[in-house]
């Protein structure tokens, strides 16, 4: 019986050490393959493939998407992050428009990436640069907020994102002030003032306001506007 169950006893050990080998071997590829990314997207950014093959910006900017996806059940653009703050800096990116998408060139390239997670907002500026020799190389710079609002969030969730919050902190006797500040054409008009059906802060804040006011708590409330 005991000559019998040595070979059964090697055979498990002899199973053990190929999963030990199979996974050391895996183990080994996964590393070789992160150095391999990491190498291209190090040859990214200097312009070129590692085939030799000059990249353009536009090539950079995909590889750095690529590089640096977050996984789906970590996003939250859209989600009003840190809203008890006493002071909140927002950042709201705009699509290109349809002038600026058809001029080809650098100007019609989409240079800003915004990152939302529940640890960090994160704003990422593609800077398109050119050494003296004329070749192309990108340098990708990260500013972080209390908030960051990529194209595809619409005034709704602008608004929710930003100033909501401050409509039930006003009725506790608190001062709130909400204001837009960016060069011209950067979308200020449409988030706070909206166009045709589309309505923006402006509205959604007063709206919120009267029907706040409607509480029986706040019925000795008096509301003035001036505009």
């Amino acid at each position: 019986k005991s000559s019998a169950s040595k070979p059964a006893g090697g055979v498990v050990s002899n199973i053990r050490k190929i999963e030990e080998k199979r996974e050391a071997r895996r183990a080994k590829a996964a590393i070789e393959a992160q150095k391999k990314k990491d190498k291209q997207m190090k040859m990214a950014i200097q312009g070129i493939t590692a085939e030799g093959e000059v990249l353009d910006f536009a090539d950079m900017i995909d590889v750095y998407h690529e590089k640096n996806t977050v996984n789906e059940d970590e996003v939250c653009m859209g989600i009003p992050m840190w809203p008890s703050l006493k002071i909140r800096v927002c950042v709201r990116k705009r699509p290109l428009t349809k002038k600026e998408t058809s001029k080809g060139g650098l100007g019609s390239l989409d240079v800003i990436t915004c990152v939302g997670t529940d640890r960090s907002q994160i704003a990422v500026v593609h800077e398109c640069k050119q050494k003296v020799d004329l070749s192309k190389y990108m340098e990708n710079h990260p500013f972080r907020f209390d908030q960051v609002i990529d194209e595809s969030c619409d005034n709704v969730v602008s608004y929710q994102c930003t100033a909501a919050p401050l409509v039930p902190y006003v009725f506790k006797g608190k001062r709130a002030t909400c204001f837009a500040y960016g060069q011209t054409g950067s979308g200020k008009t449409w988030t706070m003032s909206g166009e045709g059906e589309i309505i923006g802060i402006y509205q959604m804040i007063a709206r919120d306001i009267f029907k706040y006011k409607q509480k029986p708590e706040y019925q000795n409330i008096s509301i003035h506007v001036s505009y």
